[in-house]
């Protein structure tokens, strides 16, 4: 049987074939089950014999061997190099006789079997490309235009039909326009090293699909696999650029979005505007939000040519060309009113959604004043700031605007270079220009007197920075040291200054010293707490450590940690809206709890407001009932004194004045 003959002719062929592919330890990996080799191995040489020997089309037949063998994972070279094999093999039996087969015949076969199979990779290379961009398809629109253009480009290969992906890929290419667009130049500011990586990725996926279309269609289905490689790989590694590129901006987006604003080669040419709710409190407001990235997403789809949008802060920036700066603003402002529009369902959103618009001219900026990413972002926050409390929504930024917020922004930074080189020693030459290098902490001290004899009974230890243009008193830096987080730092300082200065001291026989709540549970500061209070013992002045009502109200830690260390405690700003009868309670069983502080801003009010008055004689009697002295805090003037005596007259409540009136802050060499 000729038939017979010639088909176990071609078995041996191919399990020469795929004996060789299970040797492979990475290839063999991919056989569920080495049974289903006989069956591969009979269907192969039964469709070869009907090619070869039926005129049935070979490619139709080997396109489902093709697809078999790239769900095996055969790599495409290793796998024409055996289909050459086996065609040489063949033509070696039709010289000896084996075999009648016409050689233009056996061409076109192997051909169509190269090609059928090429089709099949250039399908399983695209579909799992497909998979892979579907599954980050929402991470950005790069990814979501690849997906779509993939699926199109994989539909045509399987349909034949190449003149929608033929029309996709000639019309302007949405990536490349956008990489001259605003948000490219914003997100992607930092990365000057890795965009053109990104770019160059891009342009060889769009070049290796133009090309991979053309092979297909001229029916050379080899040279269009070989494309088809190099588009997938091409295209995964532009998105991966992408992902990270995306990544980075969403980290780092604050620095990236100023230090763009600073570049002069961008400055000159950009305005931003700033959405911001009309109150702080409104940041986390819900309907602001939905309205933010409701307008965020029309301003970026609409006009992502001229504008970007993009949330910060809980504040919604744009980015625009200076050229366009009136016809954005006016774009924006019609935006604004079609996102109120589309929400105006809501019941809630005419009450509750209020906000401010303020337009910022970065080259007005510029024009007068030099500045870091630092500096601007900090410009911005007091920009905005500036018009909150003002009526309207549409606010520009004037000249006149400019120099008054600059003076701010120059003060703000003063205190930042203080505190940076004080507090961490830091040395930036960028600082030079606040202060000169002559500047230091130092102790003062405010006493405290006995209301009734006004004797001096202690003072409290006040912190200043002695510059060469005078004092800087604490309240206009702390804000700053608690920004940075290094408030364990200053109290570290603290703690070391009035170690140092209390064995001089002999004029007073306590020294109240006020620390932030947080440093309390740090072990650093609590072993400097304890050499304080022994060196105190030493001297014979005792040291009493403050802390706010509120603080021991939050955190029932802290005096019992405090209690621990066996030293006297003052509840500062007592009365100051947290005082409950319940923690008064338990306040009062805690031995080391000495004093009341009386929160200045009560006091300071006495005279006008019958409240405030009906306030201090209530925590009088309550210290008195205690058995706590009491402080009154911000004595500024005889009246408030005599009225202060006045609510203590009759009472055994041992009363303790600090103010003005009694004493101002001195450098603490005056208690020595």
């Amino acid at each position: 049987m000729e038939r017979d003959r010639i088909l176990e002719s071609f078995e041996r062929l191919f399990v020469y074939f795929y004996t060789t592919v299970i040797k492979d330890p990475y290839l063999s990996n991919f056989f569920s089950s080495f049974e289903q080799l006989p069956e591969l191995v009979k269907s192969q040489s039964k469709y070869l014999y009907k090619a070869l020997f039926d005129d049935v089309d070979a490619f139709e037949l080997y396109k489902e061997v093709g697809d078999v063998h790239w769900k095996l994972k055969i790599h495409e070279d290793y796998m024409f190099e055996m289909i050459d094999f086996i065609k040489r093999n063949i033509e070696s039996l039709s010289f000896y006789g084996e075999v009648d087969v016409d050689d233009a015949k056996l061409e076109k076969v192997f051909k169509d079997v190269k090609n059928a199979n090429a089709k099949s990779y250039i399908e399983g290379i695209l579909n799992e490309t497909t998979r892979i961009f579907s599954f980050l398809k929402g991470a950005s629109f790069i990814i979501e235009n690849y997906y779509s253009f993939v699926k199109e480009l994989l539909a045509a290969v399987e349909s034949g039909d190449f003149s929608y992906v033929k029309e996709f890929l000639h019309r302007e290419c949405a990536i490349t326009e956008w990489f001259k667009t605003p948000a490219f130049s914003v997100m992607f500011y930092t990365h000057e090293t890795v965009v053109p990586v990104f770019q160059f990725f891009h342009k060889n996926s769009h070049d290796y699909a133009v090309l991979l279309i053309t092979y297909l269609e001229s029916g050379d289905y080899i040279k269009a696999l070989r494309m088809a490689r190099l588009f997938a790989i091409n295209s995964h590694l532009f998105i991966l650029y992408g992902i990270y590129l995306f990544s980075q901006w969403e980290k780092n987006k604050e620095s990236i979005f100023f230090s763009f604003l600073t570049d002069p080669k961008f400055s000159e040419k950009v305005v931003s505007f700033v959405v911001t709710p009309s109150s702080k409190k409104d940041y986390a407001d819900p309907i602001f939000k939905e309205f933010s990235e409701a307008l965020i997403s029309h301003v970026n789809e609409c006009y992502a040519k001229d504008i970007f949008g993009f949330e910060l802060n809980g504040k919604v920036y744009f980015v625009s060309r200076i050229e366009e700066e009136v016809r954005d603003l006016s774009k924006l402002k019609q935006a604004i009113e079609e996102i109120k529009k589309k929400l105006k369902s809501r019941q809630d959103i005419d009450k509750t959604l209020s906000f401010k618009l303020v337009q910022v001219n970065i080259k007005s900026i510029r024009d007068r004043f030099s500045f870091d990413a630092h500096k601007l972002s900090v410009f911005f926050e007091l920009a905005t700031n500036r018009f909150l409390e003002e009526k309207g929504t549409y606010f520009v930024v004037s000249r006149k605007h400019i120099e008054e917020i600059w003076k701010a922004v120059d003060e703000i930074m003063r205190y930042e270079c203080l505190v940076d080189r004080l507090v961490l020693g830091k040395e930036d030459k960028s600082c030079e220009e606040y202060f000169a290098k002559d500047v230091d902490f130092k102790v003062y001290v405010q006493r405290i007197v006995d209301i009734k004899t006004k004797e001096d009974f202690g003072a409290e230890c006040l912190l200043r920075i002695q510059t060469e243009d005078g004092l800087i008193p604490a309240k206009e830096f702390v804000d700053f040291v608690k920004d940075k987080n290094l408030t364990k730092e200053l109290d570290l300082m603290v703690l070391d200054l009035v170690s140092k200065e209390i064995k001089k001291i002999n004029k007073v026989k306590k020294i109240f010293v006020n620390l932030f709540p947080s440093s309390y549970t740090d072990l650093t500061v609590l072993k400097k707490i304890k050499k304080l209070k022994e060196i105190s013992k030493e001297v014979g002045v005792d040291v009493v450590f403050e802390i706010t009502e509120y603080e021991s109200t939050k955190n029932k830690n802290i005096l019992n940690i405090i209690d621990s260390l066996e030293v006297d405690i003052a509840l500062d700003d007592f009365g100051s809206g947290y005082t409950n009868f319940e923690r008064v309670a338990a306040l009062s069983s805690k031995e080391n709890v000495r004093f009341l502080k009386v929160d200045g801003e009560i006091i300071k009010n006495i005279l006008t407001n019958r409240y405030f008055r009906d306030v201090v004689e209530i925590i009088t009697y309550m210290a008195n009932r205690l058995g706590k002295d009491i402080i009154y805090e911000f004595v500024e003037n005889k009246e408030i004194a005599d009225q202060l005596r006045e609510i203590t007259k009759d009472l055994n409540v041992k009363a303790l004045a600090q103010g003005y009136y009694f004493a101002q802050p001195e450098p603490i060499e005056n208690l020595f």
